[in-house]
């Protein structure tokens, strides 16, 4: 998940560090800038939601039957 994170910072610095602040079409590059921005956090948050929700999913049905000590020992 890092990784994934890492890679998109990476993809949105290269994109930043081409914009040219002196060209007369700026205010189209930045709403284009934005709405990218807007699609790579939505897919961020739809990949962290479903992450999360796996690591729960996974935990709760592949816990073991018994006592408390050896579900705690588990979830380590």
């Amino acid at each position: 998940m890092k990784e994934l994170v890492n890679n998109m910072l990476a993809e949105i610095e290269v994109n930043i560090s081409e914009i040219d602040l002196y060209g007369y079409d700026i205010v189209e590059t930045f709403l284009s800038i934005v709405r990218r921005l807007q699609a790579v956090l939505n897919d961020l948050k739809t990949k962290l939601q479903i992450h999360s929700f796996y690591k729960i999913y996974r935990i709760e049905t592949q816990c073991p039957d018994g006592s408390n000590d050896v579900i705690r020992n588990y979830i380590k």
